[in-house]
Formats: C-alpha cells, sequence, structure tokens
C-alpha cells in the first residue's frame, strides 16, 4: 500500500485536481485502488496536502467532506 501512496502523491503533484471535490472546500478525495482506502487531500498555493486516509467501508459522515465534519 505504501507504494500505491506514493505513486498517488506523484500523480497529484502533477495532477492536483485528479480526485474529486467535496462537500467542504477545498478538500477533495481520491480512491486508493485496489486497495479499500480514500485519500482527502487540499491544493495549496505550493503543495498538495494530504488531509486523512479512510477505509472505504467507514461512515461516510465521520470522514472529511462527510455529513457533520467541518475541516477547512
Amino acid at each position: 500500500m505504501r507504494d500505491r501512496l506514493e505513486k498517488i502523491a506523484d500523480s497529484l503533484r502533477d495532477h492536483p485536481y485528479l480526485g474529486q471535490a467535496t462537500d467542504i472546500q477545498p478538500v477533495r478525495r481520491l480512491g486508493l485502488q485496489p486497495y479499500p482506502y480514500i485519500l482527502f487531500y487540499r491544493i495549496g498555493e505550493t503543495e498538495v496536502v494530504i488531509v486523512g486516509i479512510r477505509h472505504a467501508a467507514r461512515d461516510p459522515g465521520s470522514m472529511p467532506g462527510g455529513e457533520n465534519t467541518d475541516l477547512p
């Protein structure tokens, strides 16, 4: 999984809008296929900041961009 995460990070460096927008701007999300995890990130002026990684089976309301969250 570490290799997959590093490849995703490299891709986001070149294509920061690769992931989907969430309900909380500027947080975006991207699946880590074939693993059942979702990466949450935001795009800064000069960097992509990973906000969190969650298992896809968890309650969406507890994830960044889900209901009942208040991430920046």
